[in-house]
This record gives C-alpha cells, structure tokens and sequence, in this order.
C-alpha cells in the first residue's frame, strides 16, 4: 500500500514537471515570436523617410560663387529668367528699356557714353515681337541687331556694347568652390581645360586654389554666367547616377 502511494506522488510530480516545462517553453517562443514582429515592425516603417532625403539632395544642386550677388542681383537674374511678352516696331532703345524695367520691377540702364563710342545713341530704334519668352533671350533678339548686350552690375543692369561688356577692364573677379569634382590634381585640371574650351577667351584667366579647392575666375560677366551654368549641368548629370 505505502508503495503505491508513493509511485502516485511520483506521477503526479513528474506531471507538474512536465507542465512546467511546456509553460517555460511556451513563455520562451511567445517571447520570440513578438520580438521579431517588432523588428518587422521597425523595418517595414523606416524606408519611408529615406527616399524624401535622397529626393531632397538630388534636387538641391546650387552651384555658389563668390562674392555672394546681392539682393538686387539676385531680383535681377530672377527677372531675366521669367518670361515676358514684347511688341516694339522701331521703339526708341530708352522707351523699350524703360517699359521692360517697369514690367519686371528692376532697373535698366542704358549706357549713353558706351554706345557713343560706337556712334549709337539711347533713342536707337530696336524691334520686336514676342510672347512667352525668357526676358534675357527677348533682350538678346532685340539688342543683338545693334551689336549691343546687356550685363548686371552695381546693383542693376546695364545696356552697353557687346565691345564694352568684353573689354578686359570690365571684367569680373569671381570665385567657385568645387571640392565636389575630386580630389586629385589629375580632376581640377580636367575641370580647368574643360572651362577653358568651352567658355574662356584667350585673355580671360582661371587659377586652382588648392587650399579651398576653388577656381578664381577672371572673366566677363555672360563668360561667368556660362560657367555657372555648366558647373549646374554637370552636377546634375553626377546626381544622375
């Protein structure tokens, strides 16, 4: 009798043994299972951010030049970007000039003294007829025919002779950070003789500064206007790939 009393004491021990591994076993795997949903969780969501910070700097492509222009400047080369609309038939130089200015809220100067060197005058008739076009190629249509150009200085933009505007002595000194186009000489060098085909003349001038990596430029102001253009080009054709 006291033997089987004992083998029942020893089953039902053996059976809350039991029961108490299959609970641990249990807890363990439940455990698991929420920890990897959690991870799950955790990777399923931070994808979303990435792609608007890839988007973002992709887009952000501003090349920078120094000196900074100024506000004026700035307003300046806003306007020539924005379109406008022209419709002058031997329109006095001064009065076309003077309605455009008015039409885009900047200042034009038409140079008297520059253009009197060249026998022409403010009230040179100049025609044209346009719509929805950029304001910088309305004045190049309209200025070209006079061998006239235009250059934004002092704060405002200035209608002078093609001559004047490449005359060494109105050149402009101007400075471009480019430590984003390598690191080696073998890459500014690339970069300078790339420049020096495709914009510069023979008496423009173009320097390395190795300590800032930057190019100082010593040209005129559409010859600058080209290299901030190309230097925009190609950091967007590099965000391409």
């Amino acid at each position: 009798m006291e033997t089987k009393t004992k083998s029942r004491f020893g089953d039902r021990k053996k059976m809350i043994l039991a029961v108490c591994v299959l609970t641990s076993v249990w807890l363990v795997m439940a455990a698991n299972a929420e920890d990897k949903q959690s991870k799950k969780n955790q990777n399923v969501q931070a994808p979303s951010i990435v792609p608007d910070e890839t988007k973002r700097s992709a887009n952000e492509i501003k090349p920078i030049s120094y000196p900074e222009l100024t506000k004026h400047e700035l307003k300046i080369q806003e306007a020539l970007n924005t379109e406008t609309d022209c419709d002058f038939s031997e329109t006095p130089l001064s009065k076309a000039m003077e309605l455009l200015a008015d039409r885009h809220g900047i200042t034009i100067l038409v140079m008297p003294h520059h253009l009197g060197e060249e026998g022409l005058t403010v009230n040179e008739p100049v025609s044209l007829s346009v719509k929805g076009i950029s304001l910088k190629n309305a004045l190049d249509l309209m200025l070209e025919p006079n061998d006239l150009t235009y250059v934004v200085d002092q704060d405002v933009l200035k209608i002078t002779t093609r001559i004047k505007a490449e005359d060494e002595l109105e050149y402009m000194l101007r400075v471009y950070p480019v430590s984003d186009f390598g690191n080696t000489p073998e890459g500014y060098l690339e970069l300078i003789d790339m420049i020096h085909k495709t914009v510069l003349y023979y008496d423009d001038s173009i320097s390395l500064i190795s300590s800032s990596k930057s190019l100082v430029v010593n040209s005129s102001y559409h010859n600058h206007i080209a290299i901030v253009e190309l230097l925009t080009q190609l950091r967007r054709a590099r965000a391409l790939d």
